[in-house]
């Protein structure tokens, strides 16, 4: 048995949050985020064990719902370098997803710049937390067609 396989069937609890059955507020976050260097949008090679278990809870939604992939950035850039920057990150952990057999078109990359801060410290810890991408389970109602 193949490893993405095994783990469609047996997926690591760790890494999936099941998500609350409602319709109303934000889309629900089903993954533990990825994290990013400071001024990177390059995928740490120590993430590949967890976009491969990433890659087969996804295959659970498919045709389902979409998720999106939402890009983060802390707030050392001006607005525009962090919408840009947060956005190729969102883009990069899409290209490693589709990259594992995540159906094209199931994900949607959107960058939110500085908007959206997990931590509102200076500290070096409490600004990393901040340089993230997480996924989020979208509504059919929500989900938009990716872009050809």
């Amino acid at each position: 048995m193949t490893r993405a396989l095994h783990l469609f069937i047996n997926p690591r609890s760790e890494f999936f949050t099941a998500p609350p059955m409602t319709t109303d507020g934000d889309a629900p976050e089903i993954l533990t985020p990825v994290f990013f260097a400071e001024e990177s949008d390059d995928l740490d090679p120590s993430y590949e064990a967890q976009l491969d278990d990433f890659a087969a809870v996804l295959g659970w939604f498919a045709g389902q719902r979409g998720v999106e992939v939402r890009g983060h950035a802390d707030d050392d850039l001006s607005v525009d370098e962090a919408n840009a920057l947060s956005q190729r990150r969102a883009q990069a952990v899409v290209d490693a997803l589709e990259a594992r057999g995540v159906r094209p078109g199931l994900l949607r990359a959107r960058g939110l710049g500085g908007r959206s801060p997990a931590s509102l410290g200076y500290e070096p810890l409490q600004r990393a937390v901040n340089r993230r991408v997480e996924l989020h389970l979208m509504a059919p109602s929500q989900r938009v067609a990716a872009a050809a």
